[in-house]
């Protein structure tokens, strides 16, 4: 289980490549066969995967590439079908009472027998006790040659030994000068690790994979899922008991009791962004201060479109809830969209964006969901009452016509109808809640990038 669990971790960034030392060592035959299963999974679905092992049979039967260093040199560099039959030397394992009769008995009929320029040579090793080794001969002759001279047999079984390795050679085939022939031939009496390697490696990633990663776990983690129906069921709450109380139009419709520094759904936006982070800054493949500058980067891009995508979809949701409720329960007395409805559900979807987008920019600079949250709080507590303060003094000059005037430059021309988007924009920013939602998320942007600028590799 502690290996699973190491996998896991290793896996949860949807790496490269995995790079494992020994991944089977200690393993049973049982959970050997699931973690190859795993691996050949892995490297099917396009990724690499470099494993080291102490049993070149392990490795020819896993990988699709071998590589052999040996005494810190390149040995080999082989397919898998080629290096078994390089370094794998098949034999039939037998354990007889009469081992000494049946090794006999098998040499004899070995060198009786017309010799084939195609058959390998038949060898019998005896390995003390009851157990034989036989080269060059399958199961089936030494299992009918011990039938028709009576002799019992308790095991018979095809197995593989590693040959020793070949000379040292360089890239052009000479051996090495520094190469000691005495050192050599003892080493080659040890196991060697190769290095299984298998194909084929992963692409690089293109801009979609950050933003694919994000949606899967964003719709794959359940704790969203409850953040945004208890968001709904909230604000619904808050819109029916404010019509029941004759509250202003612009409070119903985005259930926003007087008492609470968010509504709802902004409030659910901002847990949304906080929790986009979650305990991924653990893991050295997704902190922020680890790894790739590009990485990291794309990877924040494609949490900012996902949390935005799902703050807008929230924010639209509980407005046309609020909207039915009331409009089932209470008919037509009760007024839900005010005259400029344009400009108030503009509004209203960029508080729910930027409460959102500051959850997640503090969680991602803090590498904490809890301040992240704090964050989205401190907004209406702290930021607004010093924005609205600062904005209470008369302004000497004020930004009417700024689209007007902008359109009329050589260099930016666009449709009409945009103009009056753009003034709805500046309508919005203009607000206190509007300004400090826009200091913060530049404070938060320029602290983050700068904790990438910092941790960039030299």
């Amino acid at each position: 289980m502690d290996r699973r669990l190491g996998l896991a971790a290793a896996l949860l960034g949807d790496p490269h490549t995995l790079v494992l030392d020994e991944p089977a060592a200690g393993l049973s035959p049982r959970e050997t066969s699931w973690l190859h299963g795993l691996l050949r999974g892995y490297a099917d679905q396009g990724g690499a995967v470099l494993v080291t092992s102490s049993s070149p049979g392990e490795a020819a039967r896993l990988g699709d590439q071998v590589v052999t260093i040996h005494r810190g040199r390149l040995v080999a560099d082989q397919e898998a079908t080629v290096f078994a039959r390089a370094r794998l030397r098949p034999k039939v394992a037998v354990q007889s009472p009469s081992a000494a009769r049946l090794a006999h008995v098998i040499a004899a009929e070995s060198e009786s027998a017309d010799p084939s320029p195609d058959a390998p040579p038949v060898e019998v090793v005896h390995d003390g006790g009851s157990m034989l080794s036989v080269y060059g001969r399958s199961c089936a002759a030494v299992g009918e040659t011990a039938h028709r001279h009576g002799i019992l047999v308790h095991r018979l079984a095809e197995e593989t030994d590693p040959a020793p390795l070949p000379p040292l050679q360089r890239a052009d085939g000479r051996r090495p000068a520094d190469a000691d022939p005495e050192s050599d031939a003892a080493d080659d009496q040890q196991a060697q690790g190769p290095l299984a390697r298998i194909q084929p490696p992963l692409p690089a990633p293109a801009p979609v994979w950050p933003l694919r990663y994000e949606l899967r776990r964003a719709v794959g983690v359940r704790t969203g899922w409850i953040v945004v129906a208890s968001s709904l069921l909230l604000s619904l709450v808050a819109s029916v008991l404010l019509a029941r109380a004759g509250a202003p139009v612009l409070s119903l419709l985005a259930g926003w009791p007087a008492p609470l520094p968010l509504p709802p759904a902004a409030l659910g936006a901002g847990v949304l962004g906080a929790l986009a982070f979650g305990q991924e800054f653990r893991y050295p493949a997704l902190a922020p201060d680890v790894g790739s500058v590009p990485r990291r980067l794309a990877l924040l891009g494609g949490k900012l479109v996902v949390t935005a995508a799902a703050a807008l979809l929230l924010a639209f949701s509980s407005v046309a809830l609020g909207a039915g409720a009331v409009r089932l329960l209470f008919g037509g007395a009760v007024t839900v969209f005010p005259a400029a409805w344009g400009t108030a559900l503009v509004g209203w979807a960029a508080l729910t964006l930027g409460c959102a987008w500051a959850g997640l920019l503090a969680a991602g600079l803090f590498r904490s969901t809890v301040l992240g949250l704090m964050a989205v709080l401190i907004v209406p507590a702290l930021v607004v009452p010093v924005v609205s303060a600062a904005l209470a003094r008369p302004a000497a000059r004020s930004l009417a016509g700024l689209p007007e005037r902008l359109r009329s430059t050589a260099l930016l021309q666009w449709p009409a109808g945009v103009d009056e988007g753009l003034s709805t924009a500046l309508r919005v920013i203009s607000q206190p809640v509007g300004w400090a939602l826009v200091l913060s998320l530049t404070g938060l942007l320029a602290a983050y990038v700068l904790t990438l600028l910092r941790g960039r590799p030299r």
